[in-house]
């Protein structure tokens, strides 16, 4: 299921970063788009002023050129204006998408830290549960030890059923053993040394 989120989240991730690229495209291309025409505009306008007051300088007498003036002042600052609003329309255009930006970083690095706990976790519990296991099969060998070194002995020596009962071939020349010398060891089937 969080691999699934993550997956999601991932996906998101994409799409946020690719939106953001495309409109920071496009924010680029309009502003060049608008440098180029102001450029334009700005060298249209200059030479057109410039022909217009040699032509009014040399027509037009003193009084009129004093009111074309502020005439085509007007038109300038409402230029200027629209530019300057243009481009403060861009910057904080730009600040939002640095925003997402910075907010889609963090979340990525707290769920960064989220899965290393979760597989930190893990592997914890992996090493405590493998301990302990191992702990268990310790003990349980230790306790099937005996009966493994008395099966051993068992397949070693030359016993078989008699009748339902245990029979042994023993050893004549062994010394007798355990309580009370009752014991005598049995022979060694033979081929069971060759093992």
């Amino acid at each position: 299921m969080q691999q699934q989120d993550l997956a999601t989240l991932i996906g998101k991730t994409a799409a946020l970063m690719e939106q953001f690229e495309r409109r920071s495209a496009a924010i680029e291309a309009r502003q060049v788009e608008l440098a180029d025409a102001l450029q334009v505009a700005m060298g249209n306008a200059s030479s057109a002023v410039r022909a217009a007051a040699e032509d009014a300088l040399q027509r037009i007498p003193v009084t009129v050129m004093a009111r074309i003036g502020p005439a085509l002042d007007a038109p300038t600052q409402q230029y200027k204006h629209a530019m300057d609003a243009a481009g403060n329309r861009l910057q904080s255009g730009a600040q939002v998408l640095a925003g997402q930006l910075q907010r889609m970083e963090a979340l990525h690095r707290h769920l960064v830290w989220k899965v290393m706990l979760a597989v930190g976790g893990s592997v914890a519990l992996l090493l405590v549960g493998g301990g302990w296991l191992g702990s268990q099969y310790r003990e349980e060998i230790r306790r099937h030890q005996l009966g493994a070194e008395l099966l051993r002995a068992y397949n070693q020596a030359d016993v078989t059923l008699c009748d339902g009962r245990l029979c042994a071939n023993v050893d004549p020349a062994a010394v007798a053993d355990g309580g009370a010398g009752r014991y005598v060891l049995v022979r060694d089937r033979p081929g069971a040394g060759e093992r």
